[in-house]
């Protein structure tokens, strides 16, 4: 009686481990292929998600040359103005070759700015903040260039305002005084937070 159980139990144990043996392994995910390199002349801006270009008034924005998809925003690479001389941001909005435009009152709420020394600048609630950015290279110096028609933008007790560069007379480079611009966002700064825009996906 107890030889046939035991091997009763040794066949079960056999039927188990067959079983096992033609058990179909879950399909593992394919690795993201990473985001690719800026091309010259490209300059990457990271837009958080839910970003809308509107400035209040209907204008034309340039389209990016590529997108990569990263957690809480999308990296959108833009080329070099070139042929818009001279190159203030009013002269580049008549070229329609800005970058992007934000305003705090027609869907941008929680507008957050961060440029390139890791800084971030949020619109003031009481007055409508309406941000031109524009992409522009001198030689291999690229950077996207952010002015102000109306309203302050803030970071700790720094003051951003329209009379910080002029628009129709300021041109864009390296020491202007406009911002350098990395990314934006409409949902606060957390969208644009450093570790959020860390890792990057190319679209298939």
């Amino acid at each position: 009686m107890h030889k046939n159980i035991g091997q009763g139990q040794e066949l079960l144990q056999t039927l188990q481990l067959m079983s096992k043996s033609c058990e179909i392994p879950p399909e593992q995910p394919e690795p993201r292929e990473e985001c690719p390199a800026a091309q010259p002349n490209w300059v990457p801006l990271f837009v958080g998600h839910g970003v809308v270009a509107w400035s209040g008034k209907l204008m034309q924005v340039q389209n990016p040359k590529a997108i990569c998809d990263c957690d809480t925003s999308s990296k959108l690479y833009y080329a070099d103005i070139l042929e818009v001389h001279p190159n203030y941001l009013k002269q580049v909005e008549t070229y329609n070759k800005l970058t992007y435009t934000l305003n705090n009152k027609q869907g941008c709420p929680q507008m957050c700015i961060r440029t390139t020394d890791g800084k971030f600048w949020e619109a003031t609630e009481s007055d409508p903040v309406v941000v031109l950015i524009a992409t522009y290279c001198e030689g291999s110096i690229c950077y996207n260039y952010a002015g102000l028609e109306s309203g302050t933008l803030k970071h700790d007790a720094n003051e951003f305002k329209p009379t910080t560069t002029n628009n129709n007379q300021n041109n864009m480079g390296e020491s202007s005084a406009y911002l350098k611009v990395d990314a934006i966002s409409c949902q606060g700064c957390a969208m644009i937070a450093e570790e959020a825009t860390e890792q990057c996906y190319a679209i298939s």
